[in-house]
Formats: structure tokens, sequence, C-alpha cells
């Protein structure tokens, strides 16, 4: 981003030098990661490449169109897969060009809308755009930088795109001309205005000590489908299942069963847990935020009953069953799943894990059917939504500032901007009368 253009200043102030045995040969527009640069940075040289690649993206559009008979919401799909991405590549770099250059590619977006929507091209592109759930393209390439900043913000300091946004806060002289750094910041402090999301709070990328997956995950996770899903036959066979395992446990061994709740995802979250040992019962209800995830209670109540072990008098215990109805928070602990938020606490968990197998215990965090009336987790469901709706009821709590966060608010606030631009505008308003909301849905579907 901002490193492309140093790269370029550095680039023009070498022309005529030696190379090794021969001379930097000068070239007015460079290639620098997909970006074409000119002399003067207005990108209008590159804006035209892309022009030139979405039009031919468009015949292939056609092409299609032609051979089969395809919805509208499929062909959509494509305009976004061949067309969009094209005209939205590395955008928050170049979103700072000539306006006029820019509104180009709305012609582009109008075109391959129309095909798509089996439209005149002449047609309104705002009603095109109100038609098939598809954002203006300034909009879009808004959302795209705010999320590109929130990665950016989120980075580690070594990074040399995070310390070119450190400097560039630090920087008393106010810019001439806004830089791209400084239009995603104007557009993040726009989302912050809408939502009261802040890119700045997002968490930090945290330095993991990976855990290789050992194990696929168990068949079973398949053939008792899902809590919205799951037949009667499957929910009985996934309690005969997990009665075997436990009656199956050797001696010494501690049980837990954990949940998580949330109340609108993101929105006031609990965990909830129930340990067994031995003849004992010790149940644990925390309110974790006032906005978080449903995933992040399922992982706060994993590392709560390991905390719980770690630091109480669990001396006899030698192995420690974790029964978990979230795939997603087993997967990501044992099985080196992937995700993009809530790295502090995933690699607490897994330290803790570490720690507590050090001691000699045997750690295992097994899938359990939710809602299919097993005693534990039934338990763990009540205490975790018992907390969800005591972290409700709390004035301030700390909440963690995620990448997903940051996508559904940037989402938000271009949709709330898109919705005020077809309320003011001046065309199409027949078509209003009919459809005043603006949404990523498809209004018309057909062949």
């Amino acid at each position: 981003m901002p490193q492309c253009i140093k790269i370029y200043q550095s680039y023009l102030f070498s022309l005529g030098k030696p190379v090794g045995n021969g001379t930097l040969k000068h070239n007015n527009n460079p290639k620098i990661l997909g970006v074409t640069l000119d002399q003067k940075l207005t990108f209008n040289t590159h804006i035209d490449n892309v022009l030139k690649t979405a039009k031919r993206s468009l015949g292939i559009i056609r092409e299609i169109k032609g051979i089969a008979n395809i919805p509208t919401k499929r062909l959509i799909e494509i305009y976004q897969s061949l067309v969009c991405s094209t005209i939205t590549y590395a955008s928050c770099v170049w979103q700072i060009g000539n306006s006029t250059n820019l509104h180009k590619l709305d012609e582009v977006q109008r075109h391959g809308l129309a095909l798509c929507l089996n439209m005149p091209s002449t047609s309104s592109l705002e009603v095109l755009q109100i038609i098939g759930g598809v954002l203006p393209l300034e909009l879009r390439r808004e959302e795209i930088a705010i999320r590109e900043l929130a990665k950016i913000t989120s980075s580690f300091t070594t990074v040399p795109i995070k310390k070119k946004l450190e400097n560039w806060k630090t920087e008393s002289n106010p810019e001439t001309y806004i830089s791209p750094i400084g239009k995603m910041i104007l557009q993040a402090d726009d989302m912050k205005k809408e939502t009261s999301i802040e890119v700045n709070n997002i968490e930090q990328q945290y330095e993991c000590r990976g855990m290789c997956a050992i194990r696929r995950a168990p068949e079973y996770w398949t053939t008792l489908g899902s809590s919205k899903t799951r037949t009667s036959e499957q929910a009985i066979e996934g309690q005969r299942l997990i009665k075997q395992q436990l009656e199956e446990l050797p001696p010494n061994t501690t049980v837990a069963f954990t949940d998580g709740s949330c109340m609108g995802n993101p929105g006031p979250c609990g965990a909830g847990a129930i340990i067994y040992n031995n003849e004992e019962e010790e149940t644990i209800q925390y309110p974790v935020s006032n906005r978080g995830s449903i995933l992040l209670a399922e992982l706060v109540a994993i590392k709560l009953v390991l905390e719980k072990i770690d630091n109480y008098n669990y001396r006899n215990v030698k192995q420690l069953n974790i029964y978990s109805d979230s795939q997603s928070a087993i997967g990501i602990i044992t099985l080196n799943w992937k995700s993009e938020n809530y790295h502090k606490t995933i690699q607490e968990i897994k330290n803790r894990k570490i720690k507590l197998e050090q001691k000699g215990f045997s750690i295992n965090i097994i899938w359990t059917p939710g809602h299919s009336d097993i005693e534990g987790n039934e338990q763990a469901d009540r205490l975790a939504k018992a907390a969800a709706k005591e972290a409700d009821n709390r004035e301030e709590m700390s909440s963690i500032t995620t990448k997903q966060d940051i996508k559904q608010a940037a989402r938000t606030s271009v949709i709330k901007k898109w919705k005020t631009q077809w309320e003011s505008s001046e065309v199409g308003r027949r078509f209003f009368n009919h459809h005043p909301d603006a949404s990523k849905r498809i209004k018309l579907d057909f062949p």
C-alpha cells in the first residue's frame, strides 16, 4: 500500500544508475503486486487496465448466459467473482485516484448488472444495484479498506506496513493530498460513528506455539447431525455413545461438561460448566462479555475448567475429559483448525492444557451432541444461558474487538450509507415505492 508509493519513488530516483553490468531502464508504468503505477501516482493507468480486464470478463458472462438458462442469482454470483473482484482488487491503494476515472468503473458495473438482470444497459445504476443486491462500488471499496486497515492494525509492530501506519499517526504536518492510509482512517472513523466499533481496539496478533493435528475429527461428528437438524434417532444414538464413554472411564478421571450461550451473536454471552469429580459436583457460571460471540463463550467455558483443575486440589485426578458441544472450539484447540479471532484466549487454553499435561494429567476434549437430553450438557447449557443474561444486565464489561466484529461493523456502516443514498436519490422513485430498502438480497430472481 503506502509501501508501493515509497518503492516507486525510490525507483524514480534510481533512473539511469548502473545496476550490475547494465543500467536500470526507465518504465513509466511499473506494476507492483498487481497495481500499475504512473509518475504522478494518479492510478489512471491502473484504472484503465482494470477496465479492459473487466470488460473481457463481461464477455465471458455473455457467453455463459447464452449457453445455459442460468438463474439470475447465479449470474450475480458469477459477476461478483469475475468482474467485481477485478475492479476492487487492491482498491484501498488506488481509491484515492481521480473521481472521474473511478466513475468509469461504475459503467462497468452498470453493464454487468444489466446483463445479469436482463435489463437495458441504459437502466439507472442505482436501481440495478438495488434489484441485484450489489453494493455501489464506492461503498464496496470503503468496506474493503476498513477491513484492510483492521488487518494492518492487528499486525505485529515489526511488520513494515504496521510501522508505516504508526508513523503516519504521529505525523504532525497535515497531508497536502490524501494518502491511502489517510483515506482508510477516515472511512474507519465513519464506521465508528455508525456502529461504535473502533479499529484501534482490535485484538493484536498473537505469537502462538502450534499444536499439530494428530487425528481427524471423529466420524460421529457428522453422523449425529447438528442441533438444528438432528433427528430423534440421532439424539438417542448420541446419548448412547456418551453414556458408553462415561461408563468405560478409568479410575481417577474427572469429567466436565462445558457450554456457551450468546444473545445475538454478537451480543451478551456467558460460559457455563459442571465438573464431576468422584461424588462431588462443581458448577461454573461466568458472564463473559456484553458483546461477544458464541465461539468466545464456548472457548472461555473450556478455559475456566482447565484453570479450575490447575488451581485447586485435584491431586488424585489422572485424567480429565471435557465434553463440549462446539465442534469449532474443539477443532481449534485440538485439531489445529484456523481461527481469525480470539488468538489470546485460544493460546491461553493451549498453554494451560500443556501445563496440565506436563504435571501428569491426561486431557481429552471431546464433542458431545448438544440439546440431546445429555444431563451434563443440559446443565452446562442452563448455566451458560444464565451467565449470558447476567452479562446482558451489566453496564460495562470488557470485550474483544475481532476481525469478525470489524467485518460486520464495516458491512453495517456501508449498508446504512447505501440506504441513505437510495432514499435521497432522484432516480428510480417509482421502483423505490415498492422496494424502499437497500440490502444485499437480490430482489428479482428468475429465468
